[in-house]
């Protein structure tokens, strides 16, 4: 909180100033799987602020090629997991 958070009436103007900054957003979990949910690689976790944008990329997996990218491959942090 400001110094002046509190204080006195005067006959003189004053001004409080609250500083803020953005609050971090969920993490975004992306996961490596085939058909049938079964892990290729390590999942990763993106860390952001609310409101920021992410974007996420298929990796290279020696053997498989990517079949479908996801609708949320890229999108916004927010406070929903």
């Amino acid at each position: 909180s400001p110094e002046n958070a509190q204080g006195v009436y005067s006959d003189q103007a004053q001004e409080v100033v609250y500083i803020y900054e953005r609050a971090e957003g969920k993490g975004v979990t992306v996961r490596y799987e085939d058909e049938q949910g079964n892990k290729l690689a390590e999942s990763e976790v993106l860390i952001g602020n609310l409101g920021d944008r992410y974007e996420t990329k298929a990796k290279e997996i020696k053997g498989w090629k990517v079949k479908q990218s996801p609708e949320n491959a890229q999108g916004v942090y927010s406070d929903q997991a």
